[in-house]
């Protein structure tokens, strides 16, 4: 999930979680790293070490994929692993903003061969303030 705080990160997987228990799914987080972005293996590993210590969230898999953009990252590693569902979160741009950017997530969605499910970061913004 390439979101730009921390605290959105936090935001999301809270939502996950709930998810998750009520599903009884088992979550994997994934890493696409990417050129334009580009971290080596130990710093994402301290990352991630970082992040989950504040995130909470009991048991996961955690899995780095390089990949040349995170759109064929995710789609690879959910045909790789032959998961269930993609879950992806998106910023919900439009206008300027979707055309300046784009939309992973958009892309997720045409792309895959499995169900897609987005978590809309404004949306849960305007109802968790």
């Amino acid at each position: 999930m390439r979101l730009h705080s921390k605290k959105e990160q936090l935001r999301v997987l809270e939502d996950l979680q709930a998810f998750r228990e009520i599903l009884g799914a088992h979550l994997h987080l994934l890493y696409v790293n990417v050129p334009n972005d580009f971290y080596t293996h130990r710093e994402i590993h301290q990352r991630k070490e970082a992040f989950l210590a504040e995130a909470h969230l009991g048991e996961v898999s955690f899995h780095i994929y390089n990949e040349v953009n995170e759109e064929n990252g995710i789609l690879y590693f959910a045909e790789d692993h032959q998961l269930d569902m993609i879950v992806v979160a998106t910023h919900q741009r439009t206008g300027l903003a979707h055309l300046i950017s784009g939309s992973i997530a958009e892309d997720v969605v045409n792309h895959a061969k499995r169900p897609v499910l987005t978590f809309g970061l404004k949306y849960r913004h305007k109802v968790k303030s």
